[in-house]
């Protein structure tokens, strides 16, 4: 299931129905050309299905005639680490110029804003070959760089998976009549680390529980 930059966007905030006929948009996941109608937002974040449908959507970027060999080429030599970093590079095949960084590891820490909101999102980068080496914790602005085409981060190497967190409300859920009426910050928290662990078995070493980031990781280091 995909997730945006966002949990939420105002109308003013969204272009709804357009469409490709082709050679103009692909899905990040394969690079396979799309076909059909999309919608795109104000963050650049771009989305297969004319509005956002959580479950069809999917995350696209601007199309590129790659073929496997160049897929290999941009993976192992032209994403290398620059000490002069935000001067622009030529690289041969395509002839252009671009201006790739490299995603750096945060130490989150948590916000009254958050608290209040009761919730947050977290970003986290893969490297799409090495999924099981490369995963760690980024910062919401070197996250939306990856919708850029030409800069911040590479879109063919990395991938930025936003991960929904609880931050406050009851410690544990609770249930009235075996019904679940007010869901708890630990049993939260649980699951959404069991649901991206399945695709992402990284993310359990990278979050140090589910107390992290929450009122109740707070009162625990102040007591």
């Amino acid at each position: 299931m995909e997730i945006r930059l966002k949990s939420y966007y105002s109308e003013n905030q969204i272009v709804k129905n357009l469409f490709t006929s082709g050679e103009e948009l692909m899905f990040i996941s394969d690079f396979s050309q799309y076909v059909g109608f999309y919608h795109r937002y104000t963050t650049g974040e771009v989305f297969s299905e004319p509005e956002w449908d959580p479950v069809r959507s999917k995350r696209l970027i601007s199309y590129r005639n790659i073929s496997e060999m160049q897929k290999r080429y941009y993976d192992l030599k032209h994403f290398v680490s620059n000490p002069l970093r935000g001067k622009r590079k030529r690289i041969n095949n395509p002839d252009e110029y671009y201006r790739y960084t490299t995603p750096i590891a945060i130490n989150r820490q948590l916000t009254d804003r958050e608290i209040r909101d009761g919730k947050l999102f977290r970003y986290f980068v893969s490297k799409r070959n090495e999924r099981s080496r490369v995963f760690y914790e980024i910062d919401q602005k070197q996250a939306v760089t990856v919708t850029s085409t030409r800069s911040g981060l590479n879109q063919f190497l990395f991938e930025v998976i936003t991960v929904p967190w609880k931050t406050d409300g009851p410690q544990y859920d609770i249930y009235k009549n075996n019904i679940l009426t007010i869901p708890g910050v630990v049993d939260t928290n649980l699951r959404i680390i069991e649901r991206y662990s399945k695709k992402y078995p990284l993310l359990r070493k990278t979050v140090s529980g589910p107390r992290e980031l929450t009122v109740y990781e707070n009162r625990r280091r102040n007591s």
